[in-house]
């Protein structure tokens, strides 16, 4: 049992990191947000009582770079990272099979990264910090994997419209093949369709993919392709998956706006502005090396070693930190408040391993 006082001390959980202290709260799902709110809170840090004590629950890779952000912002914090299994990393699993000749690399979980912007950023700036630049495997835009994509339907294969692919050639596609028939109506008028009624606040309804799709757009859309690029990527039934963890920003918006075509133009609109304030940010930016300057271009990459070298450097990194504890076999039951007044918080957790 562990205890912590809210203005000494901060609780990180992931994946949905919630940080908390008596004063401040923030709520987000991204260490990319974790860095960028303690860089701009970092006066309000200096004003509060200091924090002297970090708990940061789940050693995956949003986990293990909390704790890598909070030690540079915080470095007089102890930091504690909990992990309920007996390895670091999560989802990001690599395993170097010896084939004889050589070796491959087989992905247990997700294969590549993309460096798009914003997030994709925050995820460079970490391959920089860990100095991997040169285990970095890129796959440019212009090869033959980054402009082809293919469905099998119904009898062949078709090509997905994308980069490389002409507007002529993207409308025939469109208007041409079976697979995508009711498409473009759908999309039209997906605003017309009535919208869930709006949850309460916390409220732990969700449906699945699958569901989701077939009500906004038209279930043949959600069985053909959604279907095909779900299985691509998470291998799993669009029928088994929940649409709010994998699409939360879809879920969210039907709920907000009751429409998610009306909500995905304004966030087009929005997302212009964006990506320009980004790219003047990016060109006042110190000088980078031809290298990250060739991954922020590249359409995905990953590692030598696989997905799991981002993961495996972290640990590395955190380990030489003195203020920075790492645990596994740490099954956190939970986080409760122990008096109304909100000065202590109270949690259990099974026996533990520091590694």
């Amino acid at each position: 049992m562990f205890r912590w006082v809210p203005t000494q001390g901060i609780i990180v959980r992931t994946p949905h990191t919630l940080w908390q202290t008596s004063r401040i709260v923030w709520s987000d799902q991204s260490a990319s947000s974790l860095r960028r709110s303690l860089t701009t809170n970092s006066a309000k840090y200096q004003a509060n009582p200091p924090i002297s004590n970090v708990a940061v629950l789940g050693g995956g890779i949003t986990g293990l770079a909390s704790a890598h952000y909070l030690a540079e912002q915080l470095p007089h914090a102890q930091i504690t990272l909990y992990e309920g299994s007996s390895r670091l990393g999560g989802w990001l699993q690599s395993n170097e099979i010896d084939v004889g000749n050589g070796k491959v690399v087989l992905e247990q979980g997700p294969r590549t990264l993309r460096p798009s912007k914003p997030n994709g950023w925050v995820t460079l700036d970490l391959i920089r910090d860990l100095r991997l630049e040169d285990q970095v495997l890129m796959t440019s835009k212009d090869s033959v994997a980054a402009r082809n994509r293919f469905i099998y339907y119904p009898d062949h294969l078709v090509r997905l419209p994308g980069p490389g692919a002409s507007l002529l050639n993207t409308i025939y596609t469109m208007f041409s093949e079976p697979l995508f028939t009711g498409l473009t109506w759908a999309c039209m008028t997906e605003f017309t369709k009535p919208a869930r009624a709006k949850s309460p606040r916390h409220h732990s309804d969700d449906e699945s993919i699958g569901s989701f799709f077939s009500r906004r757009l038209n279930p043949d859309i959600a069985d053909n392709i959604m279907s095909a690029g779900i299985h691509g990527i998470y291998a799993g039934d669009i029928y088994h998956l929940s649409v709010r963890s994998i699409f939360p920003w879809f879920w969210y918006a039907e709920e907000a706006m009751g429409s998610v075509t009306e909500a995905v133009v304004r966030k087009w609109n929005m997302r212009w502005a964006q990506d320009a304030a980004l790219d003047a940010q990016w060109a006042k930016a110190p000088p980078v090396s031809q290298t990250m300057e060739a991954i922020r271009s590249s359409s995905v990459y990953t590692f030598k070693r696989g997905i799991s070298q981002l993961a495996d450097q972290l640990v590395a990194k955190l380990r030489e930190r003195p203020n920075i504890k790492l645990r596994t076999n740490t099954v956190v039951h939970g986080i409760q408040l122990e008096q109304k007044d909100d000065s202590q918080y109270d949690a259990k957790y099974d026996s533990e391993t520091e590694i």
